[in-house]
Order: structure tokens, then C-alpha cells, then sequence
């Protein structure tokens, strides 16, 4: 039998990386068959630093971050020893289970490093970044002081509550209290954080209802008569307000990443980017293509190659996850932009975004008589947590009819 290669780790200054502060994070550097992964402890240092940290004789700040250095590095070839004990295969995987499972003291800070990670792996782009984002909330709060899942108490989620308030609203407090606890919940999983000490039993998020922003029908109309020119920045914000708003609402997002393969037998059938990411079964919205959506539909039968089997030139093909990100956030902000200026030069008022467009087609029907539950269908919200009712085909029939007067 073949002698097992031993995976070697060592914690390191990741100088790749370089954060807002102009420091790198310390991160634990494991090796294996050539491969590296690194692993986040929680702790960051410039190069003067990171001399200090590794003198002789550390100065007095610089003590707890040495210790802590040699605990992770204790704790990581203690775990590959097992690992090889056990005759058990050496992999990343079989490594974390046991690393993070070892020890129920993993810092806080070095586990959402983890996550975070492995969601840009799995091109989650938009999820790292609300990883990110709850990770510096709490670095911020802290005052750059870690912590252990122990740590998160009820009293602390109040405290944490109190200090985000102050900045945000509640809705923005919600997203950082619900990614806490999803991170809590993994945790525990992973055996790092203990289920006998879960605070979110007690905890509860707080959640602001969105004001629903509508238009009335006869608005619509006046931007989808708005004359301006073929192709024009204006044309492109008039047509696609009017397609998503013929679309059930369809988001910017989606109408981004619509393709013509998402076009059978007479009908639009996708699945939104939201419940592609966040659901483990997401369902198929299936709109039936009327006139006035063909006729959309016809004016970019002829775009060029490079954008793919994209319908709308919003997306090019062969763009990495963060470019695809970042370039809907940028043309969304100027189709909003180029909207406004529809609307104030027709003489609508209000803050109108392609939001309205979602919330407009939901008011004309509800409106017009369309059963509220039909409607929320058609916007792919369940109805029943429990056992999550979707369109049936008489449902799809009674949804093509209220289509038909959108306009």
C-alpha cells in the first residue's frame, strides 16, 4: 500500500489579499498534493507587524495574536495526524470537518472567513458579499476584538441591535440579524458552535414592511407612448420597464439573464435568479408571449453573437461571476436614471425605479379582480410554507387572461 502524502500547513501573511485598511489578514496555509487553501484566523498585520508578531520576544501587543498563531498551527497538525491515524484520506473536506470540529472555541470572524470562501467558489457573488458585509458590522462593533460563537448571546444580538440601529434601517439591521444566524446554524452543524446555547430561539429579527410602490394603469401608458429614439438610452428604458412590467413584474436581474432558449411553445419560461440561489426546488414562471411582448421581442432578434443567447444586451457572454454582478448594479442605476427622466417629462411623480414595474403589474390586477392568491403565484411567492402551491395549468389559463389587459 502506497505511504499517504502528508499535507503540511503553516499560518502565513496573505499578502495576496490586501484589505481596506491596507493590512492583509493572517490566515492558516494548508498544503496538500500541490493545492493550497487558506483559512482565516480572525486576525490582520502590515509587513512591520507581522515582524513583530514573529520576533523572539513579541512586543506586549502583539503577544495574544502570537499565541493564537501557534494554537492554530497546533491544532491544524494535530488534526492531519489524525487524519493519517485513522487511515482516513487526506482531503480539504475530511481537514475542516475535523479542524473546526476539534476545538468549539473557532473564532467567529475566522468561520465567516470560511463561508465567505466557499460561496465564491460556488459563484454565490451576491451572498459573499452580505457575508462580507455582516462580518465587517461585526468587526466594527467589536472594535476589531474577536469572538467565539459562545460569545453570540441574546444579550449580545440586543447590544449588536442597539449598535446597528444607529446607521441603518431596520430592514438593512434584519439581513445582518438573519446572515448571523445562518451562520450560527452552520455552525453548529459543523460542530462549532453548540445547539444548547443557540440564542435565536429567544432572539427574533425584526422585519419593516416595504412600501409597495405602484403606478395606475393610465401612467403606464403614458410612459409606454413616450416617443424617443430607437436604440436610444431613453428607448431602452421605456422598453425594458414595459417588457418586465408585461412580464409579471419580471426583475432587472432576470430580464438580464433571459435568454431565447427560455422561449417555448409561445411562452417565457424561467426561473429567478432569487429563488435559484436561496431555494432548493425553484419553480418555473411561465408567461405567455402576447402581441406586445413579441413585439418587444422582435426588436432584438438581430443583436449581435457576442452577447450570447442573451435576448437583452445587458450581459456579454464569458463574463466571470463578479463582472456579471457588478455590470447589472451599473446599468440597472442608469436605466433607473433614464426612467426618471421619462417619468418627469410625462409628468409622473415619485420615486419610480424598476421596482414599480413588479408592484404595478400586481396593483392593475388586483384591480381588475385577480384573486390576490393567484396573483402572488404569478409573482412566485408560496402560499403554504408547508407544502408550496404552485401554478397548475388551469392557474396559467386564468393568469394568460388577466394578462391580456395590461395594457
Amino acid at each position: 500500500m502506497a505511504k499517504e502524502l502528508k499535507a503540511n500547513s503553516e499560518v502565513i501573511l496573505h499578502k495576496i489579499k490586501i484589505l481596506k485598511d491596507g493590512r492583509h489578514p493572517i490566515a492558516l496555509r494548508v498544503t496538500y498534493l500541490r493545492k493550497r487553501k487558506y483559512y482565516g484566523i480572525g486576525e490582520r498585520a502590515n509587513e512591520e507587524e507581522w515582524k513583530e508578531i514573529n520576533a523572539r520576544r513579541p512586543g506586549k501587543d502583539f503577544k495574544k495574536i502570537r499565541k493564537k498563531i501557534d494554537e492554530f498551527e497546533d491544532r491544524a497538525e494535530k488534526v492531519m495526524d489524525q487524519l493519517g491515524n485513522k487511515e482516513i484520506p487526506f482531503s480539504f473536506e475530511n481537514f475542516e470537518k475535523q479542524f473546526f470540529r476539534s476545538k468549539n472555541s473557532v473564532t467567529v470572524f475566522s468561520y465567516f472567513d470560511l463561508l465567505i470562501d466557499d460561496l465564491l467558489k460556488q459563484k454565490k457573488i451576491g451572498n459573499a458579499d452580505v457575508y462580507r458585509d455582516t462580518k465587517n458590522a461585526l468587526v466594527e462593533f467589536r472594535k476589531k476584538k474577536d469572538l467565539t460563537f459562545d460569545d453570540i448571546t441574546y444579550s449580545f444580538l440586543c447590544r449588536l441591535e442597539t449598535f446597528l440601529g444607529s446607521s441603518n434601517a431596520i430592514n438593512s439591521i434584519s439581513i445582518r440579524m438573519r446572515t448571523i444566524r445562518a451562520a450560527y446554524n452552520r455552525a453548529v452543524k459543523d460542530g462549532v458552535a453548540k445547539k444548547e446555547n443557540y440564542p435565536f430561539d429567544d432572539y427574533k429579527t425584526k422585519q419593516e414592511a416595504t412600501p409597495k410602490r405602484a403606478i395606475r394603469k393610465e401612467q403606464i401608458q403614458l410612459i409606454n407612448n413616450y416617443e424617443a429614439a430607437v436604440l436610444s438610452k431613453k428607448w431602452y428604458a421605456k422598453t425594458y420597464f414595459i417588457f418586465s412590467y408585461l412580464c409579471q413584474g419580471m426583475g432587472y436581474s432576470d430580464l438580464a439573464f433571459l435568454k431565447w432558449s427560455d422561449i417555448r411553445d409561445g411562452r417565457i419560461e424561467y426561473k429567478r435568479v432569487k429563488t435559484i440561489s436561496t431555494s432548493k426546488n425553484p419553480q418555473f414562471i411561465s408567461i405567455k408571449i402576447t402581441d406586445q411582448i413579441q413585439e418587444i421581442l422582435d426588436h432584438f432578434r438581430n443583436f449581435k453573437t457576442d452577447y450570447d443567447d442573451y435576448i437583452f444586451p445587458i450581459l456579454k457572454k464569458g463574463m466571470e461571476p463578479r463582472t456579471i454582478k457588478n455590470t447589472i448594479k451599473s446599468k440597472r442605476k442608469k436605466f433607473n436614471s433614464h426612467l426618471k427622466e421619462i417619468c418627469a417629462e410625462v409628468g409622473i411623480e415619485g420615486d419610480i425605479t424598476s421596482y414599480v414595474a413588479r408592484h404595478t403589474w400586481a396593483t392593475v390586477l388586483k384591480r381588475n379582480g385577480v384573486p390576490i392568491s393567484l396573483i402572488s403565484q404569478g409573482m412566485d411567492h408560496k402560499l403554504e410554507k408547508t407544502t408550496g402551491i404552485y401554478l397548475g395549468n388551469h392557474d396559467y389559463e386564468n393568469l394568460d387572461k388577466a394578462n391580456e389587459g395590461l395594457l
